[in-house]
């Protein structure tokens, strides 16, 4: 209500699902609050249902040990939301992966990436992941802007072209 993310819901966005230190209105921190938005607002429940069908989440920051997202994901889950690789989640690590809690995401349809934490919370580590992102995305949007025949070299075209204009693909 107050975010204006309805207008975004067609760009990258970051959603604080309990809310945002700036906005105080916002912050949800009970089972009450979550009861009143998620159980008592139709728009809410559409709103974040849609965000989860139509986009690909990542969860950073979140340690998965909040009953109400586990409601939330469980209920997502039910309606056939979550697809097999449209959750994930940003998790520090120690050297060894705790199985149960990996079980228990997949179980929910999230697909941890684990970050090795270094006592620091795994904050080196979430930070090196989200920069390779930030690049691999970067160069996505740059290669959207090229022809392929600029980017590629001619000699990697060709089998390509061939394929296409011969009579052989159909």
């Amino acid at each position: 209500r107050t975010s204006g993310l309805r207008s975004k819901i067609r760009e990258r966005f970051l959603l604080h699902l309990h809310g945002h230190v700036d906005d105080p209105e916002t912050i949800i921190l009970t089972r009450k609050a979550y009861d009143q938005i998620l159980l008592e607002s139709d728009r809410v429940r559409r709103f974040v249902s849609t965000v989860f069908h139509t986009r690909t989440i990542l969860f950073i920051g979140f340690g998965f040990a909040d009953p109400n997202i586990d409601t939330l994901l469980r209920d997502l889950e039910s309606l056939q939301v979550l697809g097999e690789a449209s959750v994930f989640a940003l998790l520090p690590s120690q050297r060894d992966v705790d199985p149960v809690r990996h079980e228990n995401l997949r179980s929910r349809s999230v697909n941890p990436i684990y970050v090795l934490d270094r006592n620091d919370h795994g904050t080196a580590g979430l930070r090196k992941w989200l920069t390779g992102l930030g690049k691999a995305l970067d160069r996505i949007t740059a290669s959207e802007a090229q022809s392929v025949s600029r980017v590629c070299p001619p000699r990697a075209i060709t089998g390509v072209r061939q394929l296409l204009t011969g009579d052989e693909w159909l």
